[in-house]
């Protein structure tokens, strides 16, 4: 039995990465989401395997949780800035920055004086 040489080693490593990645292509041409579901998959099963998933499901919440009151925050904050400067909401740019929060302080300052 002979031995391969290493021209021929790397000739079949090239072709065998080649089939692989013709079929991972297909796989996914087929469900572009394949490997991101069996990621999610995956990792569920981690997570329930070691007795976290319960956890893991609190802490979504909780995230979901954070988005809506930033989401409220900041309808608040350009309500506000619109009641400032005499417009409606709607109005106002969905550009946010410290000037604009500035700007309500400056306002409140200026009545409480």
């Amino acid at each position: 039995m002979s031995g391969l040489t290493v021209t021929e080693k790397e000739h079949w490593k090239d072709r065998i990465a080649r089939r692989i990645d013709k079929r991972i292509e297909a796989i996914t041409a087929g469900d572009p989401n394949f490997f991101e579901r069996i990621e999610r998959d995956a990792r569920q099963r981690a997570l329930e395997s070691l007795g976290l998933a319960e956890h893991q499901a609190e802490l979504d919440e909780i995230e979901r949780q954070k988005e809506t009151l930033e989401k409220r925050e900041k309808r608040l904050h350009k309500t506000m800035l619109a009641r400032i400067r005499g417009v409606e909401p709607d109005d106002l740019d969905d550009y946010y920055s410290y000037r604009h929060d500035s700007e309500v302080d400056n306002a409140v300052k200026r009545r409480k004086a």
